[in-house]
């Protein structure tokens, strides 16, 4: 397990919070990223490691803003490992910020970053998944040139008392992927959730999720975007009537 501490809440408590929470994870045999530039070496269960990079939009972790230094980061570690996975903090927040465009985004007067231009220095840098978070609702997911695969938001897993749950942000989606031996994700598929109440979350039978984001995929990448099966199997748009493994950008 991988816990992400590059978002804008790691320093609620200044730095010694922060310093805390790293500890109580590694107590708790989860691994960190985002604390550096430099990729968390991840091990797998069969035996090979792969590289785990996380970003935020602040100057105090890894610059989600500074797409160069993205790319230039996950080159460093493709170089290193044999799949890369990439975590984005970043982007508006709330119902209004469902849509995903390649432009700034801003939230409560701060530059939160454009998720397309940062998730197109991620590929482009060697990035096997882009994984993105911190808008609390669902967006897009999308298949880039080369086989990678982008989600611009999960939406809300488990959250606490503060945070509102009424629809869309009770949504929320768990990404499954096989990586293959070129370093490529395959048998990609979500799993849809649904919050009840804080803390409390279950497996959404209704499958709402899964028809918001293949919705959003339609709207937002009408070329890339993945179409969302019944069954939560992420696939590729169709291409002179046959399923192409990935869409070209």
């Amino acid at each position: 397990m991988v816990g992400n501490i590059a978002n804008n809440h790691a320093r609620d408590a200044g730095s010694e919070g922060r310093d805390s929470t790293i500890a109580a994870l590694a107590r708790a045999g989860v691994v960190v990223t985002g604390t550096d530039s430099i990729a968390t070496a991840v091990p797998t269960a069969g035996g090979d490691t792969i590289g785990v990079l996380g970003f935020y939009t602040s100057d105090s972790t890894p610059d989600a803003r500074d797409t160069a230094a993205v790319r230039r980061f996950v080159a460093r570690a493709a170089e290193r490992y044999p799949a890369v996975i990439v975590t984005m903090h970043l982007g508006a927040e709330g119902r209004d910020a469902q849509r995903t465009a390649d432009a700034p985004e801003r939230f409560l007067g701060i530059d939160r970053g454009n998720p397309v231009a940062f998730a197109e220095a991620a590929v482009r840098g060697g990035a096997a998944v882009v994984v993105g978070h911190g808008p609390h609702v669902l967006r897009a997911v999308e298949w880039r040139e080369g086989g990678a695969l982008i989600a611009y938001s999960l939406g809300n897993l488990l959250t606490y008392g503060p945070f509102r749950l009424r629809e869309p942000a009770n949504r929320g989606a768990v990404l499954c992927a096989t990586i293959d031996r070129g370093g490529r994700p395959r048998n990609a598929e979500l799993r849809p959730t649904q919050q009840l109440a804080p803390g409390v979350m279950r497996r959404d039978a209704s499958a709402r999720a899964l028809a918001l984001i293949d919705s959003l995929g339609r709207l937002d990448f009408p070329a890339t975007g993945a179409r969302v099966a019944r069954s939560g199997r992420l696939q590729s748009r169709v291409l002179n009537g046959a399923s192409s493994p990935a869409a070209q950008r």
